[in-house]
């Protein structure tokens, strides 16, 4: 209900952080109207050590509508790569953190219809560091059907600056009210769309996005 609003998730990747799997990350994002604006994502790297020690270096990604996005202080390049085909695609995805019986059920389709399809189907355990996996192209695209928002705010609007299709399953720009994130760049966003929207459960269309 709030014109302005920032949107800050200070650990996503909890039980990554809490078992020091270094695949982790903090973010802060700005909507406006609900639509996410600037966002800014620490992200560690992980320096390995003689006897198993990790040290962690950070990196800053952050960008907004208008401003560019970058890494630290240089600029990302915008994405152009826009003809991936999904038997080509690296895809990353999670499941609900919560069990819901219908957006879980909904998640088990998806990722068993994807494998069939794309060349790899990855589940990591930090929305974030996903979504900035995909910005950077390590991954080609991303689909969440039970997410929250400051899981993706601030990646968002980094995303949208990089000329990725960030959207509900429903295919509108995502907001921070809606439950379903779908990223990916051009045919194969659609692919993506494609796949998600034909397995919605009947319990959910009305009103779930």
């Amino acid at each position: 209900s709030h014109k302005y609003l920032w949107v800050i998730d200070e650990l996503d990747g909890t039980a990554n952080f809490a078992n020091r799997i270094p695949y982790f990350a903090a973010s802060v994002g700005f909507a406006i109207n609900g639509v996410p604006t600037i966002g800014a994502v620490a992200l560690p790297n992980a320096v390995y050590e003689q006897g198993g020690k990790i040290r962690l270096e950070w990196n800053l990604i952050h960008g907004g509508r208008g401003l560019g996005a970058y890494l630290n202080d240089k600029p990302i390049p915008i994405s152009k790569n826009n003809q991936i085909k999904l038997s080509d695609s690296l895809l990353v995805t999670d499941f609900p953190y919560k069990i819901e019986i219908e957006p879980t059920r909904w998640a088990q389709e998806i990722f068993v219809n994807l494998q069939k399809e794309a060349r790899v189907v990855h589940v990591n355990g930090s929305v974030v560091s996903e979504l900035m996996d995909v910005a950077f192209e390590r991954y080609s695209g991303y689909v969440h059907v039970l997410n929250k928002p400051w899981d993706v705010t601030a990646a968002c609007a980094i995303l949208n600056e990089l000329n990725y299709k960030v959207t509900n399953w429903r295919g509108t720009p995502w907001r921070i009210t809606d439950k379903t994130v779908i990223a990916g760049n051009g045919e194969l966003h659609k692919t993506l769309l494609n796949i998600v929207s034909l397995n919605v459960p009947e319990k959910l269309k009305e009103n779930y996005v």
